[in-house]
């Protein structure tokens, strides 16, 4: 395996320029990356002999552009496509650009250029691996965004803007070395703030083995309400409103933590809807089966979350603090990874 090379390899780039030809019809000079018949994935070249480097790109990336009504009407009277208005407020158009994914330069390095890492450059990079047998670059919200991980798992990194990589090993330059700094909570200091909620847990848990979900349900409903936390729609009607909009959770949360100490339960029901436990939410508005089936099915999953919101609000009192090697595996954590270069922190890929 170790004679084998990547395509990304800086002497398989260089035969490729010299033996094959670009693709017809192109305003500069692409030469096909993979095979011939795809062309959306490709390389150009920049400077000569052994001082070339070599740009590789994957498709299109697309940029909203916003327009004035002025530019608008001109644009359109020249039959412009992908142009958008949004009553007489807002014009915009859609405009297409190159994606450049990476720059290989003549020390076989590939620097990550990219704008974005989706599923279709992180597949494209899976493709430049030697073989499948040197792992994958995927992404995951509990190690902060993108990573490549081998196959073994015993190696992993962030794929990170500016990061040089050598496909051939599938090493890090030593430019691009991290440190990686996690969090964990500390048990010890976090008894305190369990005491705080200690009466809350209880009352809520008690309350909630015996209250029936519909009763749940249409408490929530009119919390909601009532706390003028959610408005009526052009219809008058409540029924319909989104637990997707960020300022209505906020909001919600907001006002349970207030409620938490002389209203427990409905402080529950509150932070039920806030985190949709379990989809809760649509229980809130339109019903389901079993109506007559206690909550405290909810319980387990609500105290989870109200203790995530609790760590990430006193963050200096609770968390400490942990140090991780470069290039080894770090665990998943709902405290999220930051990774510092010379003291500065870089700016990981999220899908």
């Amino acid at each position: 395996m170790g004679s084998v090379k990547s395509i990304l390899n800086y002497d398989a780039l260089c035969k490729v320029a010299d033996t094959e030809l670009p693709f017809r019809g192109r305003k500069q000079k692409e030469y096909p990356l993979r095979h011939r018949k795809d062309g959306r994935r490709y390389f150009t070249v920049e400077g000569e002999g052994n001082d070339r480097s070599f740009r590789i790109y994957n498709g299109l990336d697309w940029e909203r552009v916003t327009l004035t009504q002025e530019a608008y009407a001109a644009k359109t009277a020249d039959n412009e496509e992908r142009l958008y208005s949004s009553g007489n407020t807002e014009y915009f158009q859609w405009v297409a650009s190159p994606s450049e994914l990476c720059v290989v330069s003549g020390d076989g390095l590939a620097t990550i250029t990219a704008k974005r890492m989706g599923q279709g450059n992180r597949l494209l990079l899976d493709y430049c691996l030697v073989d499948r047998y040197y792992g994958s670059f995927l992404s995951s919200a509990g190690h902060g965004g993108v990573i490549y991980r081998n196959l073994q798992k015993t190696k992993m990194f962030p794929v990170c803007v500016g990061m040089r990589i050598n496909f051939d090993d599938m090493t890090l330059d030593p430019s691009s070395e991290y440190e990686l700094i996690g969090r964990r909570v500390n048990r010890k200091k976090s008894k305190e703030l369990h005491q705080q909620r200690e009466e809350f847990l209880k009352v809520t848990k008690a309350m909630m083995s015996s209250i029936p979900k519909h009763v749940f349900a249409d408490m929530s409903h009119e919390l909601l309400k009532d706390h003028e936390i959610i408005e009526p729609d052009v219809t008058g009607s409540y029924r319909f409103w989104r637990m997707k909009d960020l300022k209505v959770i906020a909001k919600t949360k907001a006002k349970a933590f207030e409620l938490m100490d002389s209203s427990p339960l409905d402080a529950a029901a509150l932070f039920c809807c806030a985190y949709d436990t379990k989809g809760f939410w649509r229980e809130a508005n339109y019903g389901g089966r079993h109506k007559d089936t206690p909550v405290d099915y909810l319980y387990e999953s609500m105290c989870r979350r109200i203790w995530e919101d609790t760590y990430r609000s006193n963050q200096l009192s609770v968390m400490e603090s942990k140090s991780f090697e470069v290039g080894k595996p770090f665990p998943r954590s709902v405290w999220k990874y930051e990774f510092y270069q010379d003291g500065e922190l870089l700016p990981q890929y999220v899908a």
